[in-house]
């Protein structure tokens, strides 16, 4: 790099690395995106054109994650409203809600700098449920099982683990009935995105349809689905 237009001196030994602290910008594109796994927070750490490090022209990140995750991203020549800048660029993805730091650390005369940013990521909520069982029909006055699975679903990328969905059976006047084992009404497993429960009529002799019912709340509204299964004798 030319040391007179990044450091405002012409002698390396008057090199101060304090004096490079405004020599990077860095910005987030995309904040507040869901957690998926998918979809992409960037972190751009921009430079003059001028600028270059010491031999690899690249940018090391860090994510502060529960582990850390280290990356280093070329320096590359672009035009911004017409001003041709050097810009580095990160991009982040996450599975959990969770507000993350993000690091860029340049190498410039032996000595490094480094700049920090936040990036956030917000819950991914189901955009779909769909909630099926492994028999259309359930034995009344018995306690054999079925078991009924609650699905969430988006169109990209997974939902959030600790999502909630609630699961009941009712008959065709609303009333609820049977047993659960063990009721589960949230997430633990995001890469499956399945709630699963046992349920049993126990002493109920009702015969006739029964409606499972799942549904969950999300900002957009709640989100609800239904299948018909059976009571009857064997």
């Amino acid at each position: 790099m030319i040391l007179s237009l990044v450091y405002g001196c012409e002698n390396p030994e008057d090199f101060n690395p304090s004096n490079l602290i405004d020599v990077m910008d860095i910005q987030v594109r995309n904040d507040n995106t869901p957690a998926d796994g998918i979809s992409r927070i960037t972190v751009v750490a921009s430079f003059d054109e001028e600028f270059s490090t010491e031999d690899d022209q690249k940018i090391d990140f860090v994510v502060f994650k529960d582990s850390l995750e280290s990356s280093s991203q070329n320096l590359v020549f672009t035009s911004v409203n017409g001003i041709e800048q050097r810009i580095s660029e990160l991009f982040v993805v996450h599975n959990k809600q969770e507000r993350l730091q993000v690091k860029a650390t340049a190498s410039v005369n032996g000595a490094q700098f480094s700049k920090t940013v936040d990036v956030n990521f917000e819950n991914a909520y189901p955009e779909a449920i769909n909630v099926f069982t492994d028999s259309l029909t359930i034995n009344p006055n018995s306690f054999n099982q079925i078991k009924i699975t609650t699905e969430l679903s988006r169109s990209v990328g997974m939902v959030n683990s600790g999502i909630k969905a609630e699961t009941h059976v009712v008959d065709t006047l609303g009333n609820t009935l049977g047993l659960f084992n063990n009721y589960q009404n949230t997430l633990f497993t995001r890469d499956s995105g399945r709630i699963e429960n046992r349920f049993s009529l126990g002493n109920e002799s009702y015969l006739g349809k029964l409606l499972i019912v799942a549904k969950t709340e999300t900002p957009a509204g709640e989100l609800r689905d239904t299948t018909i299964i059976f009571s009857k004798n064997n």
